[in-house]
């Protein structure tokens, strides 16, 4: 998981955010959930590139690598 230097609390119930578990059972690296209630937070923050696709406002984008 990424080192937040952010004291990440619960939005309703104030208490510290714990890594959520992700699809392949470890720690996911931008889901942060309650343990008390059930509350999720995305810490995803972009990067100026992926910024701008995913504020694009065309129907349909694509993201290609190889």
């Amino acid at each position: 998981m990424q080192n937040l230097d952010l004291d990440l609390r619960c939005p309703q119930c104030h208490l510290p955010l714990i890594p959520a578990k992700a699809m392949n059972g470890g720690e996911s690296e931008f889901w942060m959930e309650c343990p008390k209630c059930n509350v999720y937070v995305n810490t995803y923050t972009p990067q100026d590139h992926q910024y701008e696709f995913h504020v694009d406002a065309h129907k349909y984008t694509g993201n290609f690598g190889g």
